[in-house]
């Protein structure tokens, strides 16, 4: 016995050895997000009595301790059971606690049922939230999955023209717009979590940049370190030199007989996005008609050629910030869902006819909490967002028509011709835009 306390004193007196030595891992576990924004080191698993977890570089590492050892948080060492005030209400089998939350291996956040993690959230974040080391991986997935002559490219190429070749069948208007685009969203993510379990789809909320909304900054979308890459170069045919999906190292999608235009990503940055005030003004159009003509055409058709090239043609969904901000667009149709069970469940139950492409019916798409092939997803409130929308929240709906706002460029005659606007909903679009933001920018074309 005093051999073995002996023994049990120089293992547990290992416990912060760099190697481990006395810790097996689980393979690594990388896509819980236990450890963003914590310090290298050891700390509790809050579901595993008998282990606890490494961060190194925001990577989470769970570790087990040897057979019949608990981690005491105290010592930071593993330690005989006696010593260790932890266990109370834990499945000693999976090491989880019932009813509690935990990440699984994919990040997804989960709730512990029965001894096992279950009704598992897919957890959609700002892009500009991420550390620099969730934005590379973010990145390094889509160059995974779009790689020519990659595993993946084919089912990838499949995806992008499945956009363009159904681009004037309806999924540009009120009955399958968005229903359409957050199922074709769901198809981008689940292609992209067969190279990477961890990954979700990221938003760009453009509303919060609206001052700078091209801005090249080391917090921006568009930086070329951190981010997708700048603008296009004019003397280049606007493709864009410089980031991850650049000329020469990145090659986009084309369609079968492509229409004239170049191969490389193009971009041709131009106006202002509308302001978060603008954007709260839509959302508190409780007329479901109303909320998804602004919603489509003043914010979504209008972001689209403001980014401008590829963005601002039938090829769209080959440009990978497509994804960035038709997932805003998502988001904010969950934000007015979220507003009552009459605003979530508005409309879409009444078209009876699939949506282009696919044998779903656009309501099958209502409940992000239940998405087909059993996704659940949820988008995470990004904090400046929130501050913003809380100081305004308490305006009328005249005072928030009023507040100070930058003024933003109204729909681009580019726009119009190609999500082919027809001109009763042009004069619409600007007594809109007016009613939004008096100062509005009329674009020169």
């Amino acid at each position: 016995m005093i051999a073995l306390s002996c023994f049990l004193l120089s293992f547990v007196c290992l416990a912060h050895s760099r190697s481990y030595y006395y810790g097996q891992s689980n393979g690594g576990n990388q896509g819980a997000r236990f450890c963003y924004g914590k310090a290298n080191g050891n700390y509790r698993d809050p579901d595993n009595c008998y282990g606890f977890i490494t961060c190194s570089n925001s990577i989470t590492y769970k570790m087990n301790c040897p057979s019949g050892l608990k981690y005491n948080e105290r010592t930071g060492r593993c330690d005989w059971p006696q010593n260790v005030q932890c266990g109370r209400g834990v499945n000693e089998g999976t090491g989880c606690r019932e009813g509690s939350t935990s990440y699984d291996e994919c990040g997804q956040r989960c709730i512990c049922v029965g001894g096992q993690l279950q009704n598992c959230v897919r957890i959609r974040k700002e892009f500009t939230s991420l550390t620099d080391a969730e934005r590379k991986r973010h990145i390094d997935t889509i160059l995974e999955v779009t790689a020519e002559g990659g595993i993946y490219r084919a089912e990838y190429e499949e995806l992008i023209n499945e956009h363009y070749e159904l681009f004037s069948t309806g999924i540009h208007e009120k009955r399958h717009f968005i229903p359409w685009h957050r199922y074709y969203i769901l198809q981008y993510e689940n292609l992209m979590r067969k190279a990477d379990c961890t990954f979700t789809a990221t938003y760009w909320d453009w509303s919060l940049d609206s001052r700078e909304p091209f801005s090249t900054g080391p917090d921006n979308v568009w930086n070329k370190d951190t981010g997708f890459g700048g603008n296009g170069v004019g003397t280049d045919q606007n493709c864009v030199l410089d980031g991850p999906f650049r000329k020469g190292a990145w090659s986009r999608v084309r369609p079968d007989n492509p229409p004239p235009g170049p191969d490389c990503l193009t971009r041709s940055f131009s106006g202002t996005a509308p302001a978060e005030a603008d954007v709260m003004e839509v959302l508190n159009f409780d007329d479901f008609t109303m909320f998804e003509f602004g919603l489509r055409s003043t914010l979504h058709d209008n972001v689209h050629c403001q980014i401008g090239a590829t963005m601002c043609t039938r090829e769209a969904a080959s440009a990978p910030e497509f994804f960035l901000h038709h997932s805003f667009i998502d988001k904010l149709w969950d934000d007015w869902q979220k507003k009552s069970m009459a605003h979530k469940y508005a409309y879409f139950p009444m078209v009876q006819e699939d949506m282009p492409g696919t044998d779903l019916r656009p309501a099958r798409l209502i409940d992000l909490s239940n998405q087909p092939g059993g996704v659940s997803v949820e988008y995470e409130p990004f904090k400046p967002e929130e501050e913003i929308r809380a100081n305004l929240a308490g305006l009328s709906p005249s005072q928030l028509r009023l507040s100070p706002r930058r003024p933003f460029t109204g729909l681009s005659q580019q726009a119009i011709r190609l999500f082919k606007i027809s001109a009763a909903d042009v004069k619409e679009i600007r007594v809109l835009e007016k009613w939004l933001n008096p100062n509005v920018i009329e674009p020169k074309n």
